[in-house]
């Protein structure tokens, strides 16, 4: 600033100076730094969501939104809120419980079914994550969101297999059975328990060793022809035994 007489003639100047350079560098910083998040969060697979702490809108989304959740990122524009109109309506619950626990705990995660726009149902696994400041502050939170559709389908395809074979076990008239390398029972169907508890008098439970439940003198019998199965990988008949 300038200093003037009584003529309005400028007699003295002042001049104040301040070192911003560390302002400059933490500008430069938080400049670098919000460029490498950008970086990372658009060239991850996952999809990665950065919400506020109140409203639960979206601050960021990366492309992944696109490509897996098949919508477009401005419609995400009503926040989380979104995921309301796509989720399957039997496991919003589920969806709900998630962002109720991370209220309370660090982290939380759910599995639910999406429809997309061309009716496609996809299974999304969605982690969730509290963001907080310097003073431990929650000021967000942080998502995200896996396609495991092909697991759960496969899944699926082993419950609905396994279910079969349990079924076609079930209905054998022949007695089925597995056991551990400790004669442990694994598995065993009704053929086998009804004939056991005839020649035991005790009902088998996965678990219990055959070596506790037959009589030793048969056991002696019985226990190298298991041994035979179990450590050499023989094929074995039984007859009138267990």
């Amino acid at each position: 600033s300038t200093l003037f007489d009584e003529h309005n003639q400028p007699i003295r100047s002042f001049g104040l100076m301040a070192d911003v350079t560390a302002i400059q560098l933490s500008e430069i910083a938080l400049k670098e730094t919000s460029l490498n998040f950008r970086y990372i969060a658009e060239n991850i697979q996952e999809v990665f969501l950065l919400t506020d702490r109140d409203n639960y809108r979206v601050l960021f989304a990366n492309q992944a939104f696109e490509d897996i959740i098949g919508f477009s990122r401005q419609e995400l524009v009503t926040g989380l809120g979104f995921f309301a109109t796509i989720i399957e309506p039997q496991d919003k619950p589920v969806f709900n419980d998630m962002l109720h626990e991370v209220t309370c705990n660090d982290s939380a995660g759910a599995e639910v079914r999406i429809v997309q726009k061309c009716k496609a149902v996809k299974w999304l696994q969605f982690k969730v994550r509290r963001v907080k400041d310097e003073q431990g502050e929650i000021t967000g939170f942080i998502y995200i969101i896996v396609d495991v559709t092909a697991r759960k389908q496969a899944e699926l395809e082993l419950a609905r297999r396994e279910a079969n074979l349990e079924a076609i076990i079930n209905s054998s008239v022949e007695a089925i059975w597995s056991v551990d390398n400790n004669y442990r029972v694994v598995y065993a169907n009704d053929v086998l328990l009804d004939n056991f508890e005839k020649a035991y008098g005790i009902r088998l439970q996965p678990g219990m060793s055959l070596a506790e439940y037959i009589p030793p003198e048969k056991w002696s019998l019985l226990k190298p022809k298991y041994d035979s199965v179990l450590k050499k990988g023989k094929k074995l008949s039984f007859l009138n035994h267990v």
